[in-house]
């Protein structure tokens, strides 16, 4: 899923992206996120976050992908966006 997000976002901003084999953790929120926290602390304030809501009938799923790309990538997606401050 993580990458139907990744060519969408490469379709809208005209750059070729590539991605590093996804990853899935389960655990507590603040496990999961203390590592990449830690790492990137020095280096970047901003990831993108999507959150998506899924549902049939009354059956449903709510799911949170969390992109952490690199700062010079982050800033060319940005600016292809047309969000860079």
């Amino acid at each position: 899923m993580a990458a139907s997000y990744i060519n969408a976002m490469a379709a809208m901003t005209g750059l070729t992206i590539d991605i590093s084999v996804p990853t899935m953790n389960v655990d507590m929120a603040g496990a999961l996120l203390s590592v990449p926290a830690i790492y990137y602390a020095n280096i970047s304030e901003e990831i993108i976050m999507i959150e998506d809501e899924f549902g049939h009938d009354e059956a449903g799923a709510s799911s949170h992908i969390l992109l952490i790309p690199e700062v010079d990538g982050l800033k060319k997606i940005m600016e292809s966006l047309g969000l860079d401050s």
